[in-house]
């Protein structure tokens, strides 16, 4: 219902502005806007009658509440084509400047992940080349639909995850990427981590939104299975890429409900020359003990501590931005010490610099 007074308000406001942009105006205007005025009072007259049914009547008449505004949306285009052809105003570019608006107000009323600008530690460049690589040998070549990257706390999953979401995105390969370690997930169930994608996915890929917005309408109540199907793998299937797009999700097992999540990617396993799935965790999918896990085509890759060569390079690049008490700053010696410290770990490597100098 949003979505019809959105429509009608941004049609006031585009005839408001041609009008305002010509020196003479048609002379049916004013029976026009007459006529438009009449059927739009109509429609929201129809628009109050639905909304004062109650909340339990909507529920168990959802299917008739959705035809009904369907028709009153039909209603809304043919009172804006009758007012075109009598008032000789063309607003074919305003009716798709509108739609797209709808479009998206309607897609912004899916839940979004939080705003992470700013929290995330940034890649080193060179510092993963080689997982890096093989990742995308196995997006080229894999014929599962899922890789585990698994790997200790603070080995470096988060940074990685977030380098490839940037790398994907800029060759048009990237379909969401979602980051659960960064916001309380725990008190988001299965369903609103799948319209959470499926955000993601209208926000890069304007081409899917219509077939989410169908998600929308035809969702409510269903399994987790339909939820995924239509919210992610046929917006997905819309866009007809030659190539699957890729779906990341970060510390996967940060969250309460990712064994259902898990579980519910064996409906679509045979999906994946449309969709991928790059999900992060620290334990491996059979470490873990997932039920159902064999179930899901997936593929284990253990992510390994970094070499001593890049530690001393990260440790060397956040020294360089440090205020050293006197002046001093830390010897090689000191730095190669830290960096054995590390184990390999970036975020280790952090807690020893913190532990052995004390800048102001």
């Amino acid at each position: 219902m949003m979505s019809l007074c959105t429509r009608a308000g941004e049609l006031a406001l585009s005839i408001t502005e041609h009008c305002s942009t010509v020196h003479e105006l048609p002379s049916k205007l004013g029976e026009a806007i007459e006529i438009l005025e009449g059927r739009l009072s109509d429609i929201a007259r129809q628009c109050q009658d639905l909304s004062e049914k109650g909340t339990l009547s909507r529920i168990w008449q959802s299917g008739e509440h959705r035809v009904e505004l369907e028709r009153l949306n039909t209603n809304l285009g043919d009172a804006i084509k009758d007012f075109q052809i009598t008032s000789s105003i063309n607003l074919q570019q305003d009716i798709q400047r509108i739609s797209n608006n709808v479009e998206r107000v309607r897609l912004n009323e899916l839940p979004k992940q939080p705003d992470l600008s700013g929290q995330r530690d940034r890649y080193m460049p060179d510092s993963r080349t080689g997982d890096v690589e093989k990742i995308c040998d196995w997006i080229s070549t894999s014929t599962e639909l899922v890789l585990n990257v698994h790997g200790s706390a603070g080995v470096g999953k988060s940074t990685l995850a977030l380098h490839l979401s940037d790398e994907l995105r800029s060759v048009g390969r990237l379909a969401a990427s979602i980051f659960l370690g960064a916001f309380p997930a725990a008190t988001s169930g299965p369903e609103t981590i799948v319209k959470m994608l499926a955000h993601e996915i209208g926000s890069i890929h304007s081409r899917a939104i219509p077939k989410i917005l169908e998600a929308i309408d035809a969702c409510h109540g269903t399994s987790l299975e339909v939820h995924l199907k239509k919210y992610i793998l046929q917006p997905l299937q819309s866009l007809d890429y030659p190539r699957p797009l890729i779906i990341i999700v970060d510390a996967i097992d940060e969250w309460r409900d990712h064994p259902t999540f898990i579980q519910t990617l064996a409906h679509v396993n045979s999906s994946t020359a449309v969709v991928k799935f790059i999900i992060t965790s620290r334990l491996g999918p059979h470490a873990s003990r997932l039920p159902d896990v064999d179930r899901v085509s997936m593929r284990a890759y253990f992510l390994r501590p970094v070499s001593t060569d890049v530690i001393k390079a990260y440790f060397n690049k956040h020294f360089r931005a440090v205020r050293w008490r006197n002046g001093r700053k830390p010897t090689a010696e000191e730095v190669n010490r830290l960096a054995d410290l590390s184990g390999g770990s970036p975020s280790m490597g952090i807690d020893c610099r913190v532990v052995a100098f004390t800048p102001f």
